[in-house]
């Protein structure tokens, strides 16, 4: 008994210090406000960093040990944290080792070439933005907040008619001049929390607005049933949710809601119409024709497609001037066994854009010279930056992705002509598509709903129907010159950096500009009517650059992942490498 209650009164007192020593080293963090607490945290990684072997810089060779001490110090990247972790710092070390580019090079360089690219990058980046339209909107968003607490069965409406109703008055508000982004900035959760970021890379995906967020979680609180397989109110209420996003899509493509078929992404769209479609139609020595511009998603499938049906695969070619898709090389390439002609609007590299009148002119005259021809437009890169009707571009089929339109991830669409929808056969099979089954045969629903076989992304779905009416709200002609705007700062101030080469279509260069000057006296000295029509013709040819707003540069001896890494760790302004595409 005697040494049981040793033993016990040993165990109380293990349990009394280790009490004690917890409680110890939690007070301070206690004690100090959230923001310290982070930098201590940081500051822990940067040194758990260092006691591992790593250096804290962006990349071992890409700074000295004065820029290793700045980037530790810097509270740009603290929202970030998981760059100066270990696993990361070494794939960047090895991404590093593997480059030509020497180390020495890469340490003179990467310093203030980061600095200078991150000026030219804020400097586009004004805040011209009213600060009464701010806390308007500020205030919107906290009185839809307010509401849906007390009143949960409303908030579905509520807050999206708040949120669309900040963004019409932003977009009121950048008709009167105040720049559109900074008035809607605060619409962005993301961006009103970090409000030091400056945000680079919208073409890989665009951030989300309280509205589509808000979209999507009341799908959970209030509408959290299957669609199309119940009779009871809640799998009904979801259902038409669904089906209304359906039709405010088909409605911002130009189509109709029986046109839209929901796929997992723009990628999967095209996949679906090169199977579904390209395997029933396209046979031997047929010839699918793509630009030479073209995503992977809008490439792979029809290398695919041509090595399953041993068809020939042609390419057209840019304007080396322009850059732009070239027109006329393109109808020298189609020939009467063309079956397939895909292209996107825009590039995501270099931002050349073909115009809604080339586009048309490209799509309905091959289809005149071919009848045969079937025609695809990869939409996902230009839909959030200009207002298409697929139909009157005589397209067959355009394909969109919901992430890069404010919606989210794992979903996009493809929308299709009724009679080319109607010839297809399913390419995925199981519950939800078929109209009749047995265990013999089955038999199957009619289109869009043939091509959407399992459970759809229901709250994704509703989340873009929010993100359609966010992009009418805010009006397809102020988002079109908010681009230009940015787009025309940003590559002049990129320009003027040294050693740079702007591979993008720059309607903003110095020469394009001196030639303008000299036309411009020219027509002065002929006359004021002259210089008049000279003017009114450069400010239409201002309103269609003939591009959406994509700056892409390689600065000479300077790797674009160590760039990339710096800008972001030092300046908080992260944008893609060459890499990521």
């Amino acid at each position: 008994m005697r040494w049981s209650a040793l033993l016990l009164l040993l165990l109380l007192l293990l349990l009394l210090l280790s009490y004690t020593t917890r409680a110890a080293l939690l007070k301070p963090l206690r004690l100090l406000p959230l923001q310290q607490q982070q930098q201590q945290q940081q500051q822990h990684l940067v040194r758990w960093n260092s006691s591992n072997g790593s250096s804290s810089n962006c990349s071992s060779s890409s700074s000295s040990s004065k820029n290793c001490s700045r980037a530790s110090r810097s509270p740009c990247f603290l929202h970030s944290p998981v760059l100066l972790l270990p696993g990361r710092q070494a794939a960047a070390e090895a991404a590093a080792a593997a480059r030509p580019t020497t180390a020495a090079a890469n340490k003179k360089a990467a310093a203030p070439a980061a600095a200078a690219v991150a000026a030219a990058a804020a400097g586009s980046v004004s805040r011209l933005g009213s600060p009464r339209s701010l806390h308007a909107a500020a205030a919107a968003a906290a009185a839809t907040r307010t509401a849906a607490a007390a009143a949960p069965a409303a908030a579905a409406a509520a807050k999206p008619r708040a949120a669309t109703a900040a963004a019409a008055a932003a977009a009121a508000a950048a008709a009167d001049g105040k720049e559109l982004g900074s008035l809607l900035r605060p619409l962005f959760p993301l961006l009103l929390q970090n409000k030091n970021i400056i945000p680079f890379d919208n073409a890989a995906t665009s951030h989300k607005p309280q509205t589509v967020i808000d979209a999507e979680i009341e799908v959970y609180r209030h509408l959290n049933a299957n669609i199309h397989r119940g009779a009871y109110r809640l799998a009904a209420a979801a259902t038409e949710a669904v089906e209304n996003a359906r039709e405010k899509l088909a409605g911002f493509v130009g189509g109709k809601a029986e046109e839209i078929v929901f796929t997992s992404g723009a990628t999967a769209g095209i996949n679906l119409v090169a199977r579904a479609w390209g395997d029933a139609f396209v046979e031997e020595g047929d010839e699918i024709c793509i630009s030479v511009a073209e995503h992977h998603a809008n490439l792979v499938p029809w290398q695919q497609l041509a090595e399953r049906k041993k068809a020939k695969l042609k390419f057209i070619p840019l304007n080396k001037e322009t850059r732009e898709l070239d027109v006329h090389r393109a109808f020298s390439l189609l020939s009467p066994r063309t079956r397939i002609l895909a292209v996107a609007c825009t590039s995501n590299v270099i931002g050349a854009l073909l115009q809604q009148q080339q586009l048309q002119q490209l799509l309905q005259q091959a289809k005149k010279q071919n009848p045969k021809l079937t025609t695809l437009v990869d939409a996902a890169q230009a839909l959030p930056h200009i207002p298409l009707n697929a139909p009157a571009l005589g397209a067959d089929f355009l394909v969109g992705s919901s992430h890069k339109m404010f919606g989210g991830f794992g979903l996009g669409f493809v929308w299709g002509s009724k009679l080319k929808l109607q010839q297809m056969k399913p390419d995925n099979y199981g519950g939800e598509m078929i109209q009749h089954v047995s265990f013999k045969e089955s038999s199957f629903t009619d289109p869009p709903w043939r091509f959407e076989a399992g459970t759809l992304p229901i709250a994704q779905i509703v989340g873009l129907g929010a993100a359609v009416d966010f992009l009418k709200e805010i009006g397809m002609h102020n988002i079109a010159a908010a681009d230009q705007l940015l787009a025309k700062k940003l590559f002049e101030a990129v320009e003027d950096l040294p050693r740079v080469r702007i591979l993008s279509v720059n309607p903003w260069s110095k020469q394009q500009q001196q030639q303008q000057q000299q036309q411009q006296q020219q027509q002065q000295r002929s006359g004021a009517a002259a210089a008049a029509a000279a003017a009114a013709a450069a400010a239409a040819a201002a309103a269609e650059k003939g591009m959406v707003p994509i700056c892409s540069f390689v600065i000479e001896g300077l790797s674009p992942f160590d760039l990339a890494l710096c800008v972001d760790q030092w300046h908080n302004i992260p944008f893609g490498n060459a890499g990521d595409y």
